[in-house]
Parts: structure tokens; sequence; C-alpha cells
């Protein structure tokens, strides 16, 4: 195969040609690769993408008897695990291609994702790993003097027939590159790039849809009862979502329940951070009377949030309520801390 149409499969896999299947198998290019790890990668992760070594030395570093074996002939016949001289020049600009390509694809991966908090990073083994310098001891490509590669081998284990992987890397190999990436995680990730929530997902949620499911309600539908309240209730940056809603009744409002949504929820997965107020059961006036609070009004300061409402005594007429009630729910490390209900008589209907 020419050089040309190497790299031109390598324009195809980095997204600068369009896809042609002519010698290619599927159709996932290396920026859709990297915009479906940044999907599921959290925001403040890093995505660590490695380059690809030049796989044979320089001929003209080789060891002197690859050059010499084959006498008068050897210019045409030296060869580094049966690749010819002349063919080395070649691979190792394909491999510098393939490596400015992967660079490129991860800086552009990285420009998409790093304001949503996930960072890409590019190391370049081929220079920090198998050529790090001039130096015959700085050199680990086949043929030369330590190779951190392994060569043409044939072997049983695993159940087949090659058993190193001819080509990739050796235990040296391996060693040497955990290394390096040791050091750039050390050096250069920091993991704190995850940018501040905002609670704006919370702005585009259907609350009526989601909060459907929350109650079993003999009329089987669940209201939503106004425009849901805005704090930052756990200090996080992000504004969260104080949600009131009931079981529908046809002809009066029913007993509040009362829930906190979380402002650093992903879109599509909208977390609850507690109930705070239950609604008691239809069929259970005993427990109604004791807990059941119609909320007409939400506050709060600092961490707490304080529900006032009208609540019933055992003998007032339906659509009467003669108590109000108070209740404080203060987010702590371990979640809301309710504190007990406060009651006190107020005018009758």
């Amino acid at each position: 195969m020419k050089e040309a149409e190497i790299n031109r499969r390598v324009d195809v896999m980095a997204g600068r040609e369009p896809f042609d299947p002519r010698g290619l198998e599927g159709e996932l290019t290396w920026p859709a690769l990297y915009d479906r790890v940044a999907e599921i990668v959290e925001p403040g992760g890093d995505v660590l993408v490695l380059g690809y070594p030049r796989i044979i030395e320089e001929p003209d570093r080789w060891p002197l008897y690859l050059s010499t074996w084959a006498g008068p002939y050897s210019a045409t016949l030296a060869s580094c695990q049966l690749i010819h001289r002349d063919d080395v020049p070649m691979l190792r600009r394909v491999s510098d291609y393939v490596n400015g390509a992967l660079r490129e694809t991860v800086e552009s991966a990285d420009a998409r994702h790093s304001p949503n908090g996930v960072r890409f990073h590019f190391l370049n083994i081929a220079e920090s790993v198998y050529e790090t310098g001039g130096e015959s001891h700085q050199r680990h490509n086949l043929c030369s003097d330590d190779p951190y590669l392994n060569g043409i081998t044939v072997g049983l284990t695993s159940g087949d027939f090659r058993g190193k992987r001819s080509f990739h890397p050796n235990q040296k190999g391996h060693d040497a590159t955990a290394a390096v990436v040791a050091n750039h995680v050390r050096d250069e990730v920091t993991f704190d790039d995850a940018p501040r929530p905002t609670g704006t997902v919370l702005n585009n949620v259907d609350w009526t849809s989601l909060i459907q499911n929350r109650l079993d309600c003999v009329t089987g539908r669940v209201e939503l009862y106004g425009e849901p309240e805005r704090f930052d209730v756990n200090g996080d940056g992000a504004v969260d979502a104080v949600v009131e809603y009931s079981c529908f009744q046809p002809t009066s409002s029913g007993f509040s329940q009362v829930e906190v949504f979380d402002g650093a929820s992903r879109t599509g997965s909208i977390e609850s951070l507690g109930i705070i107020l239950a609604r008691p059961a239809d069929d259970d006036w005993a427990e109604a009377i004791q807990t059941g609070m119609k909320v007409y009004s939400t506050s709060f300061d600092g961490r707490t949030i304080t529900l006032r409402g009208r609540m019933y005594q055992y003998d007032d007429p339906n659509g009467c309520p003669s108590l109000d009630g108070s209740l404080e729910a203060t987010w702590t490390a371990e979640g809301f801390s309710i504190a007990p209900l406060v009651v006190q008589a107020t005018e009758t209907c």
C-alpha cells in the first residue's frame, strides 16, 4: 500500500475526509469516538489518548550485523523483522502522520468538551517513551540496542499463535509507558475542571410529567401546585428547585407533598435531594390531621427551608382548616434534617 493511501485512510479516521468504505471496517471516526467517551465521563474527568511508536529504528542506527549480513547485497536485502530498510522511512513518516492526526483530533475534542468539564490529553509516546533523545540508550524501537517492542513472534499462550503480539510493546515498553502516563497525570491533570453547576438544567424540566409517578393517587393524577421555588439549598452553587404537588382533587386542593430537586442534575437525569413534607395517604384521616398540610408559603434562609400552611383539627369541616403549621428542613452533610411540626390555632372560616 502506498504512503498516500495510508494517509488518506488516516484522514478518514480523523474526520478530515468523508467516510469511504474501501478497505475500512465500521464508520466510527476518532472525533465521534471521543464525543461518545465524553458523554459517559463525569464533569471533572480527564481522558488520555496515547499515540503510536514509530516501531522501527532509523536504518542508519541499526546494529552493524543487520547492515553487513548480506555482504555486497546488504543495501537491498537488509531488513528489521522482515521489514526492508528501504520501507522504514515511509513507515516512520506514516507513524508521525498518525500521531499528528491524533493530536489534532484530541485537541479539538478538548476544545469541544472542556467547557463541560471533560478534558482530553494527547501523549506522543513515540518521543516520550521510544525515542527520548539521540543516544543509543534513549532509543527503544525495534532494531535498537534495547527494544521496548516485540518483533515477529509466534507463541501458544492464551490459546493462539500470537502470544506476545508481534509489534506490540513488551514488558519494558508497558512499564516505560506507564511511568510516562503517571508523570503526566501527576503534573498536568488537575481533576478540578468541572464547571460549577448553575441549576439551569432545571429550567427545562416538565415538572407535571416528572411528578406523575411520585404519588399513588385514587384519581390517578398528580398535579403541580404553582411554579417551583428556587434556592441553592445544599450550597454547591446550583439553584435547586422546591416543588409542591399533590393528588388531583376535582373539588378542592389536597394536602401538599414538597420535594427538593438537585440543581446539579444532568440533563435527562433529574436527581431528588429529598422529600421534606410527605403527603398523608388518602384513606388515613387520623394521619392526615396530624401531618397533612396545605402549604401557602415557602421561604429559605441559610440552609433551612421553612414551609407554612393550613392544617385540620379532627372536627374541622371540609375546606375549613383551623390550624397553622410550620415546618423547617435544614440541609446537612447527611441530607435534610427535619424539625417537628409547629402547630398553632388560627382564625376559622
